[in-house]
């Protein structure tokens, strides 16, 4: 059987406070919907974070539903688990018409899935070990929205310690959410895969947004296709002279239905009213902020920022700079730097202390 994969679609989100990064959002996931129906596969498996928030609009739910109800009306099933963003204890599933894995395994065309909503990572293995022994049928696809070590340095989940518990239940195939980038990992055998978010909801992920197709049969090696989908471009300037923005104004002119991020310098006269009022002129989103000259400008990575280790690296060189060792403010803040997995132990630690001092 076949069946598509799409992860954190965080409908409902007003990027930037843009009306219209929010339709971008549900365009593109309009998009992997009308692929699934294209492609005529036996079902679609949402992998978390389906909404933005807890609580979301009452448009953007009769979206999802109408979402729902087209892929069902092509004879696609529709299953997923709960993100840590749209944590509702199933609700927003059962509204929108989704069965929802941790309360309703399911067999679709000779392949078990079964799938755990979010929760904190301490707890992960010990509810999966529950959850497996109150479930005994075969789990060919696991469903999670979870980060592992594989791919976030930063969790304290090893995918290799999660394979073995789904091992015996003959999964062939981890559906994975939760990381905005797209990757795939073998743990001794089994594939694991994040597609990775619809759109762009970090200016640091990486540009290209996919879903994935998977095929798969009991006991063999799935077949993992990535489609692309079509995200709106995004233009980064930094403005420092009138010559910028009019270069900025000419890049604005050629490339619409573009997403515009500038920074404007604050000593540049009207700059930040001329891009804004071209860019309305042409009808092209924007986000637009000052600074000053002697401001620090962030420097923007190409990588995702959980790839971004050697920001860590300089952090801890700064704190070694401006704080001296013996210090317990150094201490702290070194303690977690080194190992950020612990840092709400470490942090409770250091408040109990002072408050005992």
């Amino acid at each position: 059987m076949r069946f598509i994969q799409i992860s954190d679609a965080q409908l409902g989100y007003r990027q930037y406070g843009l009306v219209e990064r929010e339709e971008d959002f549900t365009r593109a996931f309009q998009y992997c919907v009308d692929k699934a129906v294209e492609l005529k596969v036996d079902a679609v498996i949402l992998s978390g974070d389906q909404f933005e928030f807890v609580k979301p609009h009452g448009e953007t739910v009769d979206f999802v539903k109408a979402c729902v109800d087209q892929l069902k009306a092509a004879n696609i099933q529709v299953v997923g688990i709960e993100g840590n963003h749209d944590m509702a204890n199933g609700h927003w599933l059962s509204v929108c018409g989704i069965t929802n894995l941790e309360t309703d395994p399911i067999t679709i065309g000779g392949i078990g899935f079964g799938g755990l909503n979010y929760r904190r990572e301490p707890k992960f293995m010990n509810d999966l070990d529950a959850y497996l022994k109150e479930h005994e049928d075969p789990m060919h696809v696991f469903v999670m929205h979870q980060s592992i070590i594989q791919a976030a340095p930063f969790t304290i989940l090893d995918g290799l310690d999660i394979a073995r518990e789904l091992a015996p239940r003959h999964c062939g195939y981890l559906a994975l959410g939760h990381l905005h980038g797209y990757g795939q990992y073998d743990l001794n055998g089994m594939t694991a895969c994040y597609p990775g978010s619809i759109e762009m909801t970090d200016i640091n992920e990486d540009r290209k947004k996919f879903f994935a197709e998977i095929d798969i049969k009991p006991d063999e090696d799935p077949k993992i296709t990535m489609h692309p989908i079509p995200v709106k471009p995004i233009i980064q300037y930094t403005v420092n002279t009138d010559e910028d923005v009019e270069k900025l104004c000419e890049i604005m002119t050629k490339e619409g239905g573009s997403l515009i991020i500038a920074n404007i310098r604050r000593d540049v006269i009207d700059g930040y009213e001329r891009v804004s009022a071209a860019a309305q002129k042409l009808g092209i989103p924007c986000r637009l902020s000052k600074f000053n000259e002697k401001a620090q400008l962030a420097t923007i990575s190409d990588k995702p920022t959980w790839e971004r280790d050697k920001g860590l690296i300089d952090l801890k060189s700064v704190v070694e700079q401006d704080h001296e060792k013996g210090t317990d403010e150094y201490q702290l803040i070194t303690q977690i730097l080194d190992t950020p997995a612990n840092a709400e132990m470490i942090v409770n630690n250091y408040i109990k202390e002072k408050m005992a001092s």
